[in-house]
């Protein structure tokens, strides 16, 4: 698990063309992208019964954590996510599941008892907080992505798009689930890195319509329940 930078910017569906196809010409694109470039993120997020991870986040809190189950591409790869911050940077560790896992977190919430002692740390971190605070499922964000590396710094470019959400934990795997929007007309760029951003990266990013955020899909997806 290693120390990431992470900048948000908001910015337009005519900016993000703009740069999908600057970004296509420099960086490499993601393994996870379709025949079009993009692909489909889907997130089940967790939290606690009186929203302690939502509070946390509106707020600001320096240091805070969020657990999300996510699946990238349709059909694709299903992920146990826990992603901590604190000032800033951000560290994110992940184990894979198997469909079974993942259904069974989606129909009731709660990790297998097996999870207490197996061999992926996330597993256990995971059982444990849900022994401790009963974490459960709380919302799905759904999005379109267009992503891009660059090695030097472990750059990745991420344009996410068409973002909805959904109360319902089965949206997550049901795609016949219906979602609402959020935020329409709006596009969110973010920019990771390690130790430091490269020039060329910098300048690839710069858009005069960009807008510094600390944007959130979780919170925003909450919302409009």
């Amino acid at each position: 698990m290693s120390i990431r930078h992470e900048l948000k910017y908001l910015i337009s569906p005519i900016d993000a063309h703009v740069l999908a196809r600057r970004f296509s010409t420099l960086f490499a694109r993601d393994r996870h992208a379709g025949t079009d470039g993009s692909y489909t993120v889907r997130s089940l997020y967790f939290d606690t019964p009186d929203d302690a991870l939502l509070r946390q986040n509106k707020e600001g809190v320096s240091r805070r954590e969020k657990w999300r189950l996510r699946t990238y591409g349709e059909g694709g790869t299903l992920r146990l996510e826990k992603k901590a911050k604190h000032a800033g940077s951000s560290e994110k560790s992940s184990c894979p599941l198997s469909p079974e896992e993942a259904q069974e977190l989606v129909n009731d919430g709660r990790a297998p008892l097996a999870w207490e002692s197996c061999d992926y740390p996330v597993k256990r971190e995971f059982h444990g907080r849900q022994e401790a605070y009963l974490l459960r499922a709380a919302s799905v964000v759904c999005y379109r992505r267009e992503a891009f590396t660059y090695a030097p710094g472990n750059v990745r470019l991420t344009i996410d798009s068409h973002i909805a959400s959904s109360p319902n934990p089965r949206a997550l795997l049901d795609p016949s689930i219906p979602l609402i929007p959020i935020d329409p007309g709006r596009v969110l760029l973010e920019v990771k890195f390690d130790a430091f951003l490269p020039d060329i990266v910098r300048a690839a990013i710069e858009t005069p319509g960009a807008v510094r955020s600390a944007y959130s899909k979780y919170a925003l997806g909450r919302r409009y329940e």
